[in-house]
């Protein structure tokens, strides 16, 4: 049985080398679109924690539990 072995064209390198080199940009690109994200003030990673309270001014009235304690049904009004 005779084996015949025939080269591989000079092209088959270099689509080998062209596609590694392009996955080595997209993942470049990915990783550098991330650093981007997570830079700057308004970056979500930073808020993480801060509170989203509001300041209580009094002006409007409060209703406890100890207000309504006992009382049949609510009542609905019309503003």
């Amino acid at each position: 049985m005779d084996i015949k072995h025939t080269p591989s064209s000079a092209w088959t390198s270099v689509f080998g080398s062209l596609i590694t080199f392009l996955l080595f940009i997209v993942f470049g690109a990915i990783l550098i679109f991330m650093l981007r994200q997570s830079q700057g003030a308004n970056s979500q990673a930073m808020r993480f924690g801060k509170s989203t309270a509001r300041m209580f001014t009094g002006n409007k009235p409060t209703v406890t539990f100890q207000a309504v304690a006992g009382v049949d049904e609510a009542l609905i009004f019309d503003s």
